[in-house]
């Protein structure tokens, strides 16, 4: 995987915005015009200039190449890499990255079916650990997030996995964890 690492307050403001986030799935594909991307999420492409303008701006995407169509002159961009990753040495990413993942379980909760036929598991575990802990099961939780990205199964849902290792100051009493499992239900 070619990872590109967000390190400038530019990098990340123009990543961690869902419009953007999209628009780089579909030119991690593939080269794409602005209308081809404007065509894929269902927008008029004036609606997605100013984004294109922001990604070229932080680097995140470039131009592959230009086509004279006679009319117009259609200009293909890609994304720099396959993934991205913010550099978590830089000041604010902590609560950049929280409230990345904020927005998306919220975006997610509103297109939740009202049946609740969907499978869901919900969990917070508390520990106290050290510094070098930290590390060493962020690199484990980092492996199995990996496992869980390189599974594609064409027929069935797709899922996301949501993880997040922070410092914890929510007081729940005495509570050491909060595991929340719901199974869909069975349809017959």
């Amino acid at each position: 995987m070619d990872l590109s690492v967000l390190t400038t307050d530019k990098q990340r403001e123009a990543f961690l915005h869902p419009t953007r986030c999209k628009i780089l799935g579909f030119l991690t594909q593939k080269p794409m015009t602005i209308s081809g991307v404007a065509k894929e999420l269902k927008v008029h492409p004036a609606n997605l200039t100013h984004h294109f303008k922001k990604l070229k701006s932080a680097n995140l995407i470039k131009v592959t190449e230009e086509r004279d169509t006679g009319r117009v002159i259609e200009i293909y961009y890609s994304a720099v890499a396959t993934g991205f990753e913010i550099n978590q040495q830089t000041h604010g990413a902590n609560s950049k990255v929280l409230t990345f993942l904020r927005n998306d379980l919220t975006a997610t909760i509103s297109n939740l079916k009202p049946d609740d036929s969907e499978n869901l598991i919900g969990l917070i575990k508390r520990s106290r650990i050290s510094a070098k802990t930290f590390k060493k099961f962020s690199a484990k939780l980092t492996d199995l997030i990996e496992e869980f990205s390189s599974i594609n199964e064409d027929d069935e849902s797709t899922y996301a996995l949501n993880v997040s290792l922070y410092p914890h100051s929510v007081d729940y009493g005495p509570l050491k964890k909060i595991h929340i499992t719901k199974k869909a239900k069975n349809r017959k």
